[in-house]
């Protein structure tokens, strides 16, 4: 194998990273979570530990290398005689996170073949734009899955600052009732991407009507430090609600409403859409956590599981 200190080239770091008996170990000498607070931290943010390689080597080329490689992977399946359930993701970071984490599709993709069009740091608001709704389209035309995953709403919350319009700043006299802080704005919000989701779900089932939608909420994440830079964290530390144990409530009640919108969706697609229950999943702890929105590996096997239940029961 290359030695991680040497020059490398983006073709020899593909070659690696897509090599099936390259090993996680290997993997984490060649590439690591760039820690810049700065950057998104809702992208994978990876970066090439060796300084001599070619600077074009970004988040769209990690995903896009992922993707071809899950791709190519999916194909073999399919020419080997695979018979099992095949299906078309579409989502972000928790479907997609290249090569550091095993995602929800990794797992998922031990025992179904999966065409996966994810992308970590993709919002739902883009996956389901026209050009990118058509693509999913025509994928779904030409490869007939059984089954349809989707992951997205997350990383829309956070774009551009907006989630600091949706929660009201710290008050001594709601403090210890932190669904106080979840504003008009915030209903808003949850509304219009249950409206994006109820649209790109209509849009499908009309020229698809037997197939099977999945979609999912997040499990309760923990506002902290990480290696992202404590994104979450210093958005509520912003709005003045610095006091740790009351910013982890009020993230609670924000994934409880996400997921409660998402479950009353689904129940006006009966048979056709369903939704997979992540909370309480990956852990309560930090050390459950590869940073404030990423499980680690054992975390995403969790969730994978509860698709699994799912999808085992759709089919």
């Amino acid at each position: 194998m290359t030695n991680p200190i040497s020059p490398i080239s983006p073709e020899q770091l593909k070659e690696i990273l897509t090599n099936p008996d390259t090993t996680q170990h290997e993997i984490e000498e060649l590439i690591e979570r760039d820690s810049n607070p700065n950057l998104n931290p809702f992208n994978s943010n990876l970066k090439v530990k060796s300084q001599a390689i070619n600077s074009n080597i970004d988040d769209e080329w990690f995903n896009e290398v992922a993707r071809k490689y899950r791709q190519q992977k999916y194909q073999e399946k399919i020419n080997k005689g695979f018979s099992g359930v095949k299906i078309v993701s579409e989502g972000d970071s928790w479907f997609q996170f290249p090569f550091l984490l095993k995602d929800v599709i990794d797992w998922l993709s031990d025992d179904y073949a999966i065409w996966s069009l994810d992308a970590a740091g993709d919002t739902l608001e883009n996956m389901t734009s026209a050009p990118n709704t058509n693509k999913i389209i025509d994928v779904i035309t030409n490869k007939n899955p059984d089954v349809f995953l989707i992951s997205g709403g997350g990383n829309d919350m956070f774009t551009n600052g907006l989630f600091n319009t949706l929660i009201n700043e710290f008050d001594p006299d709601i403090d210890r009732l932190p669904e106080k802080y979840l504003n008009g704005a915030f209903d808003d919000f949850v509304k219009r991407i249950m409206d994006i989701f109820k649209k790109l779900f209509t849009d499908l089932l009309r020229i698809f009507p037997d197939l099977k939608i999945v979609c999912h909420g997040y499990d309760y994440i923990i506002p902290r430090e990480s290696l992202s830079g404590g994104f979450v964290r210093n958005s509520l530390i912003q709005m003045g609600i610095n006091d740790e144990e009351l910013q982890i409530k009020i993230m609670r009640v924000v994934i409880d409403r996400l997921n409660d919108a998402q479950i009353d969706l689904v129940s006006r697609f009966p048979n056709r859409v369903f939704h997979v229950d992540c909370r309480k999943a990956v852990g309560v702890g930090r050390e459950d956590w590869f940073d404030e929105i990423h499980p680690k590996n054992d975390g995403f096997e969790s969730v994978a599981d509860r698709f699994k239940t799912v999808i085992n029961r759709i089919i």
